[in-house]
C-alpha cells in the first residue's frame, strides 16, 4: 500500500509540473458554487457517492473546496416459522437488524487547471459506526423456551484521504475518478447470550482500508 501512496504522489507531482504550469491562468469553473456528487456504477446507474444520505460539495476558492458525506441506513429482516416436529407444534422467531452510520468530510487542494481537467488530493476526520443484532426465539407447545442474542457494536474513526482527477464537461457538470484509504482505530463490542451462558467481548486495532476507485458525477449550483 505505501508503495502504491508513493507511485501515486509521483505521478500527480509529474502531472502538476508539466501539464498544470505554476503560471496558469486557468481558475476552478466551479470557485463560490456547491455541488452534489453521485457515483456512477459499473451498470451506469448513479448511486451514493461517499453517503447514502448527502454527499456535497463546496468550493470557496479557486483551490480550495470542502466536502461533507453522510450515511444512514437501517436493516431488518424478520422471519418467522411453524413447524411440527415430534408431534409438537413449535415456532421459530428469527430477528436480525443492521444500523449503519457514517460521516466523512474532506478539505480538497485542487493543483491547477488546463482545458477545464485538475488533480486533487485531501483529508479529513471520518467517523462510522456499526450496531447489528441477532435474536432467535424458540418456543414449544410445551412451552419449552430457548432464545439466542447476538449482538455486536463497532466504531470506527480516523482520518481518510483521497486523490483524483476531475474534468468539466461544462461549468455546472463534472465527472471525477477518486481513489482514498482509512486510517484510523476500530473497536468492536460483541455480546452473546443464551439460556446456558453469557459472553462479552471488546477488541481494539488500528486499521487501514483502501476504497475502489470511484467514478462520480457532480452537479454544481
Amino acid at each position: 500500500m505505501i508503495k502504491q501512496i508513493k507511485l501515486l504522489s509521483i505521478i500527480i507531482l509529474l502531472f502538476n509540473s508539466t501539464i498544470f504550469p505554476q503560471d496558469s491562468t486557468c481558475t476552478n469553473p466551479a470557485a463560490g458554487k456547491f455541488a452534489l456528487q453521485f457515483q456512477i456504477e459499473p451498470s451506469f446507474s448513479i448511486s451514493d457517492f461517499q453517503g447514502s444520505v448527502f454527499s456535497g460539495k463546496y468550493n470557496f476558492y479557486n483551490n480550495f473546496a470542502v466536502r461533507v458525506g453522510i450515511g444512514l441506513s437501517l436493516e431488518r429482516n424478520v422471519e418467522k416459522q411453524n413447524l411440527n416436529k415430534y408431534e409438537k407444534d413449535t415456532a421459530y422467531d428469527d430477528d436480525i437488524s443492521t444500523l449503519i452510520s457514517s460521516i466523512r468530510t474532506q478539505i480538497i487542494y485542487y493543483l491547477g487547471f488546463n482545458y477545464d481537467v485538475t488533480f486533487y488530493f485531501g483529508g479529513g476526520p471520518f467517523y462510522e459506526y456499526t450496531n447489528r443484532k441477532y435474536n432467535k426465539t424458540r418456543m414449544a407447545e410445551n412451552e419449552d423456551f430457548e432464545y439466542q442474542l447476538d449482538s455486536r457494536k463497532v466504531h470506527y474513526w480516523g482520518i481518510n484521504m483521497i486523490t483524483g482527477i476531475e474534468w468539466f464537461l461544462r461549468d455546472n457538470i463534472s465527472l471525477s475518478a477518486e481513489y482514498g484509504i482509512l486510517i484510523g482505530d476500530l473497536s468492536f463490542k460483541s455480546n452473546y447470550d443464551t439460556e446456558a451462558e453469557s459472553s462479552t467481548t471488546k477488541h481494539d486495532e488500528f486499521s487501514i482500508k483502501e476504497s475502489d476507485v470511484l467514478f462520480g458525477v457532480s452537479f454544481y449550483f
